[in-house]
């Protein structure tokens, strides 16, 4: 990565990547989730601050967590091969359409070298 006058190198402790089933990228998942152990920081990414579009904090995303799965009565009696089963499938982030439009509208005003 290079950095040149006017420029920083940021330390960015967690990210996520937009999902491609979603047409308006407002959806983002954690890259990390699955290869991480659990409890474990995220890996901290450099980046050049000139690639950085915008910051946001929890309260402009919507955690969408998976339904937990219903095994039926039956699988509730035999067994305890699964203890705690909360969803299946990735935890998402929904950022609210707000936020992405504020964000697309200065991105579109300072021209095609931003976006």
């Amino acid at each position: 990565m290079r950095c040149y006058d006017g420029e920083a190198a940021l330390i960015i402790k967690r990210w996520f990547h937009r999902t491609d089933d979603d047409a308006s990228g407002c959806t983002f998942v954690d890259p990390e989730k699955e290869t991480r152990a659990p409890g474990s920081p995220p890996v901290a990414m450099v980046i050049n601050s000139s690639t950085l579009r915008g910051v946001f904090g929890p309260e402009q995303f919507t955690k969408i967590v998976p339904p937990a799965l219903d095994l039926g009565p039956s699988s509730r009696t035999h067994g305890a091969a699964v203890v705690d089963f909360a969803g299946e499938g990735e935890i998402r982030y929904r950022l609210h359409t707000d936020t992405d439009s504020v964000l697309r509208d200065r991105c579109v005003a300072a021209g095609p070298v931003l976006c």
